[in-house]
């Protein structure tokens, strides 16, 4: 399997259970107008995200970045600070930018709130019965001198 690189975690606790951990969902099925591609039963993001915040109402949503809206994505990425030499290769890399973004969005979250633990999930993720099982073992993946 793959190894956790653990060296950011010297001196911090470790979580050992899901209530630990702040559970935040990137989805286009949430703000103004991105139910559309749902409504027009396209996508079953929605009933998805339905049902992880049924099973887990801990999950904060963020809005994902849109990478159909060029608009948007441009807009995401001046509003990120980040440097950039070049937007898209043909444009052919626009979902790939906004998925990105998006992630940025995420850290930026557990920043700004100071989760000390972030699982960042996309809202086609459909959380299996085993879940909190899961998301324990991997709070308890780093040796115990890293506790």
């Amino acid at each position: 399997g793959s190894a956790l690189d653990c060296s950011a975690l010297r001196g911090s606790a470790l979580p050992c259970h899901l209530s630990d951990v702040s559970l935040v969902m990137l989805t286009l099925s949430v703000g103004t107008d991105n139910r559309t591609r749902v409504a027009a039963g396209k996508d079953n993001r929605s009933a998805l995200l339905d049902a992880a915040l049924a099973a887990y109402p801990a999950i904060q949503t963020i809005r994902a970045v849109n990478g159909h809206n060029h608009t948007e994505v441009i807009e995401a990425l001046l509003a990120s600070g980040l440097s950039f030499h070049n937007v898209s290769s043909g444009g052919r890399q626009w979902g790939m930018l906004a998925c990105f973004l998006s992630h940025v969005r995420a850290l930026l979250r557990q920043v700004e709130t100071g989760a000390a633990w972030q699982l960042t999930m996309e809202d086609d993720l459909v959380p299996l019965p085993s879940f909190p099982s899961l998301v324990d073992h991997a709070c308890g993946l780093c040796p115990p001198s890293h506790h």
